[in-house]
């Protein structure tokens, strides 16, 4: 077996420091991030990031900046740029490739995925590269944003179990804090010295049991952030991408020295659903993106009852008893999904019923998790069957296309 991605004695809260560190300029930002997760990682070729916008039908795609550390990552990157290589891609591809269905993947276990043509073109993007094997994570921290990390690692590094739960911590991290960083307005709802003291509070009328919390959360990243603690795979388990799934907890360095500790409002930028709580609806797209109950529990600041407790509301309400079952629907209702795309002309709301369709869903069931009538549904299937040419609704859900088509 070849050596770990991740080096054993890493320092994996200086990233989550250098994420949350104040730097108004994107693109130093960026580049900052790259060098600290360069710096944890056995990859002999350096790392590349970059942040990519689209509209809502994956089209008007924009690489917006890019980020390197390691001179062979930086002839790749300028090479995907100088060739507008994601502007160009089919939208199947592009969705295939940038919404994958768990948050960090490598080519062999993507690969895995994939269908023959599918796997025909990301064979042929890695040669066009000079890639033997690469390693990805994908961030969304806010809909049509993608922040990508890429790194090319050798053929016979394989990810372990540790390293999976440490890069699902970075993506987590990833998405507070950079839809922290695009707030027009932070608003900052508590001030927390390192020993949990807390020296302001807005609403000053917080529960009790909520100023312990809060306060509890402050001194764990304190604590992971001493020099005894913060070394190793598990060294960042303190510090939780949220705080009670509202607050991002940012360190300060004053310029007397003297440290302390904002939680700035930074709730997810989930999409709202009239049938879930945004909690709820939260807990939802984080299992459509392939976080496990203790990743999304990391990711949100919540506790693993909360979190249970959030699914298990969600599955009641749609009538679904199976984990599998509700993260199907989870997958369809928030998630943009690796299934064949529609057609050009559907909208939306279309794409959202046809993905619905493909898992087997009758119009009534969707109407229920949509919140929408049975009419209004079935005027949405037959627009979909109009649009794409499909002879039925079995041929819709199978993904098949006219004999003609």
């Amino acid at each position: 077996m070849g050596r770990s991605i991740v080096r054993e004695r890493c320092d994996f809260v200086s990233v989550i420091e250098t994420l949350y560190r104040p730097e108004p300029d994107l693109e130093a930002w960026l580049a900052a991030v790259a060098t600290s997760v360069d710096a944890v990682l056995h990859v002999d070729n350096g790392v590349g990031f970059g942040v990519l916008t689209h509209d809502d039908d994956l089209e008007n795609r924009n690489l917006l900046v890019t980020a390197v550390s390691g001179s062979n990552v930086a002839d790749v990157i300028a090479s995907i740029a100088a060739t507008r290589e994601i502007e160009r891609m089919p939208r199947d591809l592009f969705r295939l490739f940038y919404y994958p269905r768990t948050p960090v993947v490598t080519k062999e276990s993507f690969s895995r995925e994939l269908d023959r043509h599918e796997i025909s073109a990301f064979e042929g993007y890695h040669r066009d590269f000079g890639l033997g094997n690469s390693m990805a994570l994908f961030a969304f921290p806010a809909p049509g944003v993608i922040v990508l990390c890429w790194a090319p690692i050798r053929a016979k590094q394989a990810l372990s179990r540790q390293e999976l739960r440490l890069f699902h911590r970075f993506v987590a991290h990833s998405d507070s804090a950079f839809r922290l960083r695009t707030q027009p307005e932070q608003l900052v709802s508590a001030v927390v010295s390192p020993s949990g003291r807390l020296l302001h509070l807005a609403p000053a009328h917080e529960p009790q049991q909520h100023r312990e919390r809060l306060a509890a959360r402050v001194v764990s990243i304190e604590k992971s952030r001493l020099r005894a603690h913060r070394a190793g795979l598990d060294g960042a388990l303190g510090w939780e991408a949220l705080a009670d799934g509202r607050f991002s907890v940012v360190p300060i360095d004053d310029t007397d020295g003297k440290r302390y500790y904002l939680l700035i409002q930074n709730a997810p930028s989930a999409r709202p659903h009239a049938r879930f709580t945004p909690r709820e609806a939260d807990v939802l797209r984080l299992t459509a993106r392939g976080f496990t109950g203790k990743g999304i529990g990391y990711a949100l600041g919540l506790s693993p009852a909360t979190v249970s407790a959030a699914l298990a509301r969600a599955a009641a309400k749609v009538g679904l008893r199976s984990r599998v079952a509700l993260t199907q629907v989870a997958s369809a209702l928030f998630g943009a999904t690796a299934a064949s795309a529609a057609p050009d002309t559907l909208t939306a709301a279309e794409r959202d019923v046809l993905e619905l369709l493909r898992r087997g869903l009758s119009n009534a069931e969707i109407a229920q998790l949509r919140a929408r009538s049975a009419h209004t549904v079935a005027n949405q299937v037959a627009s979909i069957l109009r649009k794409s040419g499909s002879p039925s609704r079995r041929a819709l859900a199978s993904g098949r296309r006219d004999p003609d088509g």
